[in-house]
Order: structure tokens, then sequence, then C-alpha cells
């Protein structure tokens, strides 16, 4: 009976379900892409990099693109300056009337306005070009872990075999002891 020979195909086989594991989560794993709209009362919704400022609305919901791209949206109701301070426009009824972000006019407003939210065509083409830069980099990240535990699994066989032929004896790079 050879140890070594059997715990190289140990080491083989959980290398074989690390790579098999890995290769799954790349196959199944679908980023996602996040996306925020600025909504200025009766303007179209402008896409931002920026998060939403503090005085204004946060809404959060799902769409998705013509392509089927699934993005997670925030939409921000931003605040306008009124005499009473910085408040949320919600209606134009012989002027803009405003509110405080979490007061029930507003939130209302907020619901109207998200249920028939659309991602303008233009946003869809870039965010659909972002899904893909996302999925690369996250493949990248599972090559990446893989091949770190890859490297771990290795350097752990390595230095069990180097300890075991420590206490017995036997040469570095061989299986058992040389006859004498």
């Amino acid at each position: 009976m050879n140890i070594f020979e059997g715990a190289r195909r140990i080491t083989k086989l959980v290398a074989a379900l690390i790579v098999f594991g890995y290769c799954f989560w790349g196959v199944t794993d679908s980023p996602y892409v996040y996306a925020t709209f600025n909504i200025t009362f009766e303007k179209p919704p402008i896409l931002t990099s920026d998060g939403c400022p503090f005085d204004s609305q946060s809404y959060y919901t799902d769409r998705t693109t013509a392509n089927n791209t699934h993005i997670k949206v925030t939409l921000c109701f931003l605040a306008q300056d009124f005499p009473a301070g910085r408040l949320i426009p919600y209606k134009y009824e012989n002027g803009l009337w405003g509110n405080k972000k979490y007061s029930s006019d507003v939130e209302q407003y907020v619901n109207k306005v998200s249920a028939v939210f659309v991602i303008p065509k233009a946003d869809e083409e870039k965010l659909d070009k972002q899904w893909w830069t996302e999925r690369f980099s996250g493949l990248g990240a599972i090559f990446g872990w893989m091949l770190l535990n890859l490297a771990m699994l290795f350097v752990f066989a390595w230095v069990v075999g180097w300890i075991v032929r420590g206490f017995m004896g036997i040469p570095q790079g061989q299986d058992k002891k040389p006859d004498a």
C-alpha cells in the first residue's frame, strides 16, 4: 500500500471538485447592474453615477431592459427650494406644490411615478454594456478565487507530504525508504 499515491489521488479529486464548483458558479452567476436616476418634477429621468442627495426621496425597484438585463434601479426624487425650505415637489396646481419627503402627498407621487417608470432607451444601451463589463469582471474574480484555492490545496498537500516523509525518514520525491 502506498499512502502517497492515495494522497495524490485524493488531492486530484479535491482539485477537480474545486474546478467544477467554480465553473458551476461562473456559469450560474449573474451580476447585478445598479442604476440611479434623478427625478425632477415633470422632467425626464437622468441617469447619474452619484447617489441620492440627502434631501431627496429614494425609491428602489427592479426593471428589465429590452435585452433582458435585470437592473436594480434607485429613483431619486430631488428636492427643490420652496419658501418653506427644501421640499419634494409632487403636483402642479396654480403653482408647484411641495412637501417633506416622508409626507403622504410625496409618497403617493413617488408611488405613481415609479409605477410607470421606464428606463430611457439611450440608458438601456449603457446598462446592457455595463452588465457585460460586470459579467467579465465577475468571471475574472471567480477564476482568481479558483486559482487561489487550487494553490492553497497543493501547498497544503505538499506540506503534509513533507511532514509525513520527514517522520517516516523517506527522502523528498520518493514514496518509500530506499533499500539499505
